[in-house]
């Protein structure tokens, strides 16, 4: 059964401006539009970099172990075949036996995935972020891991400095991502009132997996070997 909640089909990933106006279109919203939304704009970005990792894997050996190599290979044939219909939990499952995210992303996505679910889409009553049943979803929030969740897992499943490629900032929970040519970029800025509610840590949480998500798809787009 698919639980994320979508098709499992690709969509565009937004840059710039354009993310800037997601942000901005999350706080308005009430909690139930901005957890499924917040939900949806890292399920795109996330098949992205599945998508481009399974791409780039056909060039690029990023594991020397015959048996690695070939999880590798039935994971991106399950893809191919599959792939629209992977759910987010398939997905989530998948990248991190791979190593494309970390143990702290994976725990925050699964996070997200659980609250977006069982407390919000799942639900027959009308649900906040306050709310503590069907599940307890303050409780959920505060087992998101956010401050400086960014800062083992840019570089994860790479092996590439982010210092080699990227320039990044992460004085005062601001973000700038930037490759060699300038060509692509976001921004993210959060503050610590943010994590004070449970909302606020859910809408940062999606923030930081967007941008972690992002950085590695175009970390990946740029790799040669």
């Amino acid at each position: 059964m698919d639980d994320s909640g979508g098709s499992g089909q690709m969509r565009p990933i937004p840059l710039g401006t354009e993310l800037q106006e997601i942000i901005a279109g999350l706080n308005e919203r009430a909690d139930f539009e901005a957890a499924i939304r917040g939900h949806a704009l890292i399920e795109g970005t996330f098949g992205s970099l599945i998508q481009t990792y399974f791409r780039r894997s056909r060039d690029i050996d990023f594991e020397t172990n015959e048996a690695r190599q070939e999880s590798i290979k039935k994971a991106r044939t399950d893809f191919e075949e599959r792939g629209a219909r992977w759910g987010f939990t398939r997905k989530i499952t998948v990248a991190h036996d791979l190593g494309i995210i970390s143990p702290k992303l994976e725990h925050n996505l699964s996070v997200i995935n659980k609250i977006r679910n069982q407390g919000f889409a799942h639900s027959i009553r009308p649900v906040t972020f306050q709310a503590t049943r069907p599940i307890d979803i303050p409780r959920e929030c505060e087992m998101l891991t956010l401050h400086d969740a960014y800062n083992d897992t840019l570089e994860a499943a790479t092996g590439i400095k982010m210092s080699e490629t990227y320039r990044v900032s992460s004085e005062d929970h601001q973000i700038f991502l930037a490759d060699e040519f300038g060509a692509v970029g976001a921004y993210v800025l959060f503050n610590d009132e943010e994590l004070l509610t449970p909302r606020g840590r859910y809408l940062v949480a999606v923030r930081l997996a967007w941008i972690i998500l992002e950085a590695q798809t175009l970390i990946l787009q740029h790799r040669k070997s």
